[in-house]
């Protein structure tokens, strides 16, 4: 049993070793960019709206697994430390910053607080499996009106009747899953965006002539919509979804100096600021950024040459 709970930590750790190595070793764990850690997400605004939104029959069902697991510590100790000490960490970390708002404190996060919720969805899941299997347990030992114990079942018969219950389930719970808002606008917002055919043709010609190393100037939506989803990097997305470790606001001053040096004709110190961030391409989007397109459609600026036009989208090489 311990063989088999070492197994699982040194799992964990190898699975976990290269983002313990970046934030660890690499960033030293100074948050730079404290925007994405304070995205709200997940109905966190407070306890009572995270309870109205998450609390349910699955929730129900968990809280007899967790009477379960404290029912059996003394014979399976390392499981229940194991469980406990997951969910209690979980609950800590993600109380901890509601706790501290409350409070008036400014508290760094490490990572954003549903990354919690979604450790203790995973939790509650295997505390529902274990409620159902101490519900079968006990039911196995009531007879039954006609005698028979539900224990002394075939297993074939015992295991249809499992699937047939893991399929009840699932029917009951398909229409509100189906109902969510990843399958119904997300879905309905991804599909428009797909068919924007000059947005489409930017990103096939990103994939096909733009490497991996090449560094894109260009808007924070542009940079999330079509380059992003390409794999190539940019100077500058996005507040939340920009990288905690890296300071955004830095990026942000020296992208708008650039844009500025573009707009007044200052080349110099244009080139000077690409150089230092490494940027081989630039994009303007009209519908993003009308004065750049405007710009680029009245003169042609010494030291960048047109790589791909579609529609309203323009992408200018940096040459030397």
């Amino acid at each position: 049993m311990i063989g088999r709970h070492v197994l699982f930590f040194l799992t964990a750790l190898l699975g976990s070793a290269v983002f313990l190595y970046s934030i660890g070793w690499r960033y030293r764990l100074r948050v730079l960019n404290p925007s994405p850690m304070s995205w709200e997400w997940a109905g966190f605004g407070g306890p009572s709206s995270f309870l109205s939104v998450h609390f349910g029959w699955p929730a129900a069902l968990a809280a007899l697994g967790a009477l379960a697991v404290i029912g059996a510590r003394r014979r399976r100790p390392v499981d229940a430390a194991l469980l406990g000490g997951f969910a209690l960490t979980a609950l800590a970390l993600l109380a901890h910053r509601w706790f501290f708002e409350q409070a008036g404190i400014l508290f760094p996060q490490f990572v954003p607080s549903h990354y919690f919720v979604f450790y203790l969805k995973a939790l509650q899941w295997a505390l529902v499996g274990l409620a159902v299997q101490g519900l079968w347990s006990f039911r196995s030992r009531l007879p039954s009106p006609a005698g028979v114990r539900l224990g002394t079942l075939p297993p074939g018969i015992a295991r249809a009747a499992l699937m047939a219950a893991v399929a009840l389930g699932v029917l009951f719970t398909l229409p509100q899953y189906r109902s969510r808002g990843y399958l119904q606008s997300a879905r309905q917002a991804a599909l428009a965006e797909a068919g924007r055919p000059h947005l489409h043709e930017t990103f096939a010609w990103l994939r096909a002539n733009a490497s991996p190393d090449d560094v894109f100037l260009a808007s924070p939506d542009t940079a999330l919509r079509v380059i992003g989803p390409a794999g190539r990097k940019v100077v500058l997305v996005g507040e939340v979804f920009s990288n905690p470790y890296v300071d955004w606001s830095a990026r942000a001053r020296s992208t708008r100096a650039m844009w500025r040096a573009l707009l007044e004709g200052d080349l110099r110190t244009f080139r000077a600021l690409a150089r230092a961030f490494h940027v081989t391409y630039l994009i303007s989007w009209r519908q993003d950024q009308p004065w750049l397109d405007a710009l680029l459609e009245e003169r042609n600026v010494p030291g960048l040459s047109s790589a791909f036009k579609s529609g309203g989208v323009r992408i200018l090489e940096l040459t030397p």
